[in-house]
C-alpha cells in the first residue's frame, strides 16, 4: 500500500470529462416520430427505433411549421 497519505485523492480528475457534459438520449416518442417521417416499417422500424434510443442515430430535425403568436 502506498504511503504517500492521500488514499484515493491521489487519482487525477478526468476533466475532459467534466468539461463535455453528456447530452441526454432521446425519448421514445422522438424517436417513433421520427421513424414515422422516414417512413419505416417493420424490422427497420425496429431496428431504427433500438438504434436511436440507444443514441446511435441522429433524428433530423423536421420541418416545424411557424406557431402563431395569439
Amino acid at each position: 500500500m502506498p504511503a504517500d497519505g492521500n488514499g484515493p485523492a491521489a487519482r487525477p480528475a478526468t476533466p475532459e470529462r467534466a468539461a463535455t457534459p453528456r447530452r441526454r438520449r432521446p425519448s421514445y416518442a422522438a424517436c417513433n416520430r421520427a421513424s414515422q417521417r422516414r417512413s419505416l416499417k417493420g424490422g427497420a422500424r425496429r431496428r431504427f427505433l433500438i438504434r436511436c434510443r440507444l443514441g446511435y442515430e441522429r433524428i433530423q430535425p423536421g420541418q416545424q411549421p411557424a406557431r402563431a403568436r395569439p
